[in-house]
């Protein structure tokens, strides 16, 4: 039953948002619409109002008899008269409105007021509009932080000074457009004499005596297709015109290679057309200015004589190095050798294996070098070599010996040391007295002497030990009358050969080789067990090991000097420079040998 308001409602609403967006400067109009609006809702009003009472008749009807229907129904009732009360309240003010209509002097008012008294709700006002525009545009600096100023400037500067985001200046805008426009050329053709053939390529027609009349006296004949003749000579054209894209058969008097109908549009390509730039291009057909002139140089950064504005190479490149291809340094780049080249190998001109090229030894003590040429090269000697090519160190086999001996050693004390048995003082006059025999005493295996590690090469050098098949008694007795006994169980015979020093760390160190041969230690050593009891160095060439006997060996000592000897007896080696009786060195030429061959059968033999 509610239906009835709620298209009043809707219907006045409607109207009065219709009157409220009317334009002032526009009343008349506006006037009149409202009055149309307000026939449209007395029609609409007078509408619902039927239906209302159709409503009411309904309610009134006997299915609505019963009490309760009948209290819903008069309850619906008052509530429609209720709102068709207000209705025509509404109506009756919008009747009043609309007789008490505006003039145009109310109008014109209202107007001049201006909309300058309006202040919407952004709190800007006409007058604040009105005095930016006054101040003008330049005063106004965007959000964006660029101004009317800043675009000025930039308009003033030209349009080419700016580069927008995506790189692309108007120069390269320009230089486009430039490129883009077709250059215009001619491309003759090239007529043989007697029969070829002709395409015509200009899009324009051309009248056929038109196109040949610089040439029709070397024409003989021009045929179309169709076989239609143009005939120069004749003043004949069986056809008109020369079409695009047609093919056409002509017959030359002469050859002509220089003629064309028309210019032909061809691609722009810009660039160096210059032949002898550096930048030439092929490809180009305008020159755009952009030639680079050729300059010759040295363009290898790693060269010496690097040319920076140099464009092209010419070959003049100086990179220092080592050439020499089996150098540890070789450098493949260089084309001028530096001297720097570094070649391992033996650099002593007097080793086997000496290499020319080397300059560099493999270590700073050792360069690796080997002395095969160095040897024995007497057949007759022991350690012969028919490698050695020269003579050195040559050792042979010693006489033989008596078989039973006895042996005296004198010698002089030249140096004595603290603590010394009572008695004994320097210049007292030493004897050392062993006797020997052959059977008893056994010769061990050879070895080699042992040399000072810098020694590249010994030749000669070796030892024997003599083992003795029981210890033998000596005797060591002095001038003073002080003298002692013990036993001797071994005999060490060395030979020191001749022996090479070369100084390879001299060598690396900038200076020469040194080639210095010296005889090596020879001596004869007296043990008991493993203590040294007494010993003898004697001259590098005393050639005492090769021995068939512990006698040959006596014998030998004759024939050669002593330079020291030590009684090692009662040695110390716990307290080296305390011993209580060390040794006894002789000066060169002080000791003498005297062997006594003894009957190995009597009673004195040992």
């Amino acid at each position: 039953m509610k239906i009835f308001s709620q298209k009043f409602i809707g219907v006045f609403t409607l109207l009065l948002t219709s009157s409220f967006t009317i334009n002032a400067q526009d009343c008349a109009s506006a006037i009149q619409s409202t009055a149309d609006a307000y026939l449209a809702i007395i029609n609409q009003v007078q509408a619902t109002s039927d239906g209302y009472w159709t409503d009411l008749q309904i309610c009134n009807s006997a299915s609505y008899a019963n009490e309760i229907y009948l209290s819903n129904c008069n309850s619906d009732k008052a509530e429609i008269q209720s709102d068709l009360d207000a209705a025509n309240q509404q109506i009756i003010s919008l009747q009043s409105q609309l007789n008490n209509v505006l003039t145009q002097a109310d109008v014109d008012a209202a107007y001049a007021a201006g909309a300058a008294s309006v202040t919407p709700e952004d709190g800007i006002s006409q007058a604040d509009v009105d005095a930016a525009y006054a101040a003008g545009a330049a005063s106004v600096t965007p959000e964006d932080g660029i101004s009317q100023a800043d675009v000025d400037a930039a308009y003033a500067a030209g349009v080419a000074s700016v580069t927008p985001e995506d790189g692309v200046s108007q120069v390269d805008v320009n230089n486009a457009i430039a490129g883009a426009t077709p250059l215009e050329v001619n491309i003759p053709a090239e007529l043989p004499q007697g029969w070829s053939m002709l395409g015509y390529t200009c899009l324009e027609s051309l009248d056929v005596v038109e196109a040949f009349s610089s040439l029709s006296d070397k024409i003989e004949i021009v045929k179309d297709e169709w076989g239609l003749a143009y005939l120069p000579a004749w003043s004949f054209s069986a056809f008109d015109n020369l079409e695009f894209g047609e093919g056409y058969q002509i017959k030359m008097i002469e050859e002509v290679t220089d003629f064309s109908f028309c210019s032909t549009l061809k691609h722009k390509v810009l660039g160096c057309t210059d032949q002898t730039a550096f930048n030439f291009n092929e490809a180009a057909n305008t020159d755009d200015g952009s030639c680079i002139p050729v300059i010759s140089g040295c363009t290898d950064e790693l060269a010496v004589n690097y040319d920076a504005s140099a464009n092209q190479d010419d070959d003049s490149c100086i990179i220092v190095g080592c050439t020499e291809t089996s150098a540890d340094n070789y450098n493949a780049s260089a084309n001028q050798d530096d001297g720097s080249c570094i070649i391992v190998g033996c650099t002593n001109p007097e080793a086997s294996n000496y290499a020319s090229e080397a300059n560099k030894c493999a270590n700073d003590w050792d360069c690796e070098c080997t002395y095969e040429t160095y040897g024995c090269t007497d057949s007759a000697a022991i350690n012969y070599s028919s490698e050695a090519t020269i003579n050195k160190g040559c050792v042979y086999q010693l006489p033989a010996g008596p078989n039973c001996s006895s042996l005296e050693i004198l010698s002089t004390v030249t140096n004595v040391f603290d603590n010394l048995p009572s008695g004994i003082s320097v210049q007292d006059e030493v004897s050392f007295n062993i006797d020997l025999k052959s059977s008893e005493w056994s010769a061990g295996s050879d070895q080699n002497n042992d040399d000072f590690f810098y020694d590249e090469i010994s030749i000669g050098s070796n030892s024997t030990h003599w083992q003795a098949a029981q210890p033998v008694q000596y005797v060591i007795s002095y001038s003073s009358g002080y003298s002692e006994s013990g036993q001797i169980t071994s005999i060490r015979v060395v030979d020191g050969g001749v022996n090479l020093y070369t100084s390879t760390y001299f060598y690396n160190q900038g200076g020469d080789w040194i080639m210095d041969w010296t005889d090596g230690q020879d001596k004869i050593e007296f043990y008991d067990g493993d203590t040294k009891i007494y010993d003898m160095q004697m001259g590098g060439d005393a050639n005492l090991s090769y021995a068939s006997n512990i006698g040959d060996v006596a014998l030998a000592l004759t024939n050669t000097y002593v330079s020291g000897t030590f009684y090692w007896a009662n040695y110390q080696v716990d307290n080296y420079w305390t011993t209580y009786h060390q040794d006894h060195a002789t000066e060169q030429g002080s000791a003498s040998f005297s062997v006594t061959e003894l009957d190995c059968n009597s009673s004195t033999a040992p």
